[in-house]
């Protein structure tokens, strides 16, 4: 079976591609909460167990064969939450699915593995 890498958001090509070979995801911290998102602090500034993981999508995209693989695939966020701005629209094409990384599937732990 061929080696699969996680695809990514590439805003610079306004595209989603394959992380490449030997890259790791930023944020990334072998499994522990920090990487599913951003800890939220107390009020005296020390880590709370609570984790804030969504994101915000600001530009219009439609995840299709240009950009998303050109067999079925899935294309997995990062946050377990998605939020899509009201005048903004994401189109979702046959054979492509979105999948919140809600276990962290896209630690170091998994995918250096």
């Amino acid at each position: 079976m061929a080696e699969r890498f996680p695809l990514i958001y590439n805003p610079i090509a306004n595209q989603i591609q394959e992380l490449p070979e030997g890259d790791t995801l930023a944020g990334s911290s072998g499994g522990s909460g920090q990487s599913a998102g951003t800890v939220i602090k107390y009020p005296d500034n020390t880590n709370s167990p609570f984790i804030l993981s969504s994101v915000h999508i600001t530009q219009n995209i439609t995840l299709d064969d240009s950009n998303a693989d050109t067999v079925p695939s899935n294309v997995i966020t990062n946050e377990s939450t998605i939020t899509v701005d009201d005048s903004v629209t994401v189109t979702i094409e046959d054979n492509k699915t979105v999948v919140p990384d809600l276990y962290n599937v896209l630690s170091d732990t998994y995918i250096n593995n």
